[in-house]
């Protein structure tokens, strides 16, 4: 799961793509 949080934030910041940022905010909120 920790893996998965990575990916989308390297992603986000590689490709700027905001609904990358919206999911790893849902998944960490969601994981607290």
């Amino acid at each position: 799961v920790d893996s998965f949080y990575e990916y989308l934030l390297k992603a986000h910041i590689l490709f700027g793509r905001e609904e990358l940022w919206d999911m790893f905010l849902s998944a960490y909120v969601a994981a607290q």
